[in-house]
């Protein structure tokens, strides 16, 4: 994909979009509680099924997720995995460095948190950060032989979430977040990820979100293509996803080029997220079952999709049977993230990063152009929609 048509896209959806919405500080919170637990149901359910249903899908669910429950039960929470502990890096190191930390910041974070249980295009990129590259070149194809991989879908939702109603800016910075790990194509379920999940607060049509997100890729992109076919997929069976399953695994694992044929690559395992969102219809059980049954990597794009379902309805939308699976819990995941797999970053309770991730929306709105105002003694956010992203100017090597 070339930079120069990602920002003539931004620019012309700069220029369309209306200039303000508004959002109560309750809703915002609402918004970003169910991004959170939708994230951390959709990963635990399915990670019993990452990479299980390859050549042919799963029997359809609903699915029991014992080990998971296991694992809950065992430390009493949640438990971190890769497709949320990334994000609550993301979430520190924008606390201890503003909203936008730099590259090189990044970086330092990286290194010093991430130590074990890292694959595919984030382990090509750690490595590299340890030979002395900074992003973008630990992304860059060049360098990275895993740039085709799934990995910067599943730890950049963040971005979006924290930049309610400014897609463009959202789309801008998951794309940036993206080339620390990827190159080309494999950004571009990132940047519709990011602005999904910033539309996501004023947009709750699942066909219009995904078609609106679209607009932030060139015509031609491959995933912009493959959005397309998923589109005409459903059309032509609405109630059955199995041949619009096999339509894109036949053509984008089947016979994708050698070079890039894997279970885990990115246009693949991001057309599956789509699919899932397409004949889920915004209910997040139905979503989660059809995300595991299509297969490939599939807690990843099950936790983004049910994230994104979160960041739509709140957190009411989030099956009390997958959060609270015991009797004891009252509050989902009995209000704990236990980190289990990144080096000294502490736990957590829910409610906390859910806070915390406010106040950095927050920060954005109101770096951007946005104001607090007051409306019959509550906090609301004047947002600007035509927010853009600027990367931060630094020195890369």
């Amino acid at each position: 994909m070339k930079k120069n048509a990602i920002l003539l896209c931004l620019f012309v959806l700069t220029a369309c979009s209306p200039r303000y919405v508004e959002i109560s500080r309750l809703e915002l919170s609402d918004r970003i509680a169910g991004a959170w637990l939708g994230q951390m149901v959709g990963n635990i359910y399915g990670l019993e099924y990452e990479n299980d249903f390859i050549d042919e899908p799963g029997p359809g669910g609903p699915y029991s997720f014992e080990k998971s429950i296991r694992k809950m039960q065992a430390v009493d929470g949640a438990f971190s995995d890769d497709d949320t502990d990334v994000e609550y890096l993301y979430l520190m190191m924008m606390e201890k460095y503003g909203v936008v930390p730099t590259y090189a910041q990044i970086r330092e974070g990286w290194m010093y948190h991430i130590r074990d249980r890292v694959w595919l295009a984030n382990r090509g990129a750690l490595g590299l950060m340890h030979y002395g590259f900074t992003p973008p070149f630990t992304g860059d194809k060049r360098y990275n032989p895993h740039w085709f991989q799934i990995d910067p879908q599943l730890i950049n939702e963040i971005w979006g979430y924290t930049a309610p109603g400014m897609p463009t800016y959202a789309a801008g910075i998951s794309d940036w977040a993206a080339r620390i790990t990827s190159d080309s194509w494999a950004c571009s379920p990132t940047i519709i990820y990011g602005a999904m999940y910033s539309m996501a607060f004023f947009e709750n049509d699942i066909p219009t979100l995904i078609r609106k997100a679209q607009k932030y890729l060139p015509k031609k992109d491959r995933f912009s293509i493959i959005i397309d076919e998923c589109f005409a997929q459903h059309k032509a069976n609405p109630d059955d996803w199995h041949e619009a399953r096999k339509f894109i695994a036949d053509k984008y694992y089947v016979n994708e080029a050698d070079t890039t044929k894997t279970i885990w690559n990115a246009n693949l395992n991001g057309a599956m997220g789509i699919l899932s969102l397409l004949y889920g219809g915004g209910d997040m059980e139905a979503t989660m079952n059809i995300g595991c049954s299509l297969g490939f990597d599939c807690d990843n794009q099950t936790a983004s999709m049910c994230g994104l379902l979160g960041a739509i309805y709140g957190r009411k939308c989030v099956p009390d049977n997958r959060s609270m699976p015991f009797s004891l819990w009252k509050k989902p995941f009995n209000n704990r993230y236990i980190n289990v797999t990144r080096y000294d970053m502490p736990d957590a309770s829910i409610e906390e990063i859910i806070e915390r991730t406010v106040n950095l929306a927050v920060a954005v709105i109101l770096k951007n152009g946005g104001k607090e105002i007051y409306k019959n003694g509550e906090i609301w956010y004047k947002i600007n929609t035509k927010a853009k992203f600027y990367s931060p100017l630094e020195f890369c090597v």
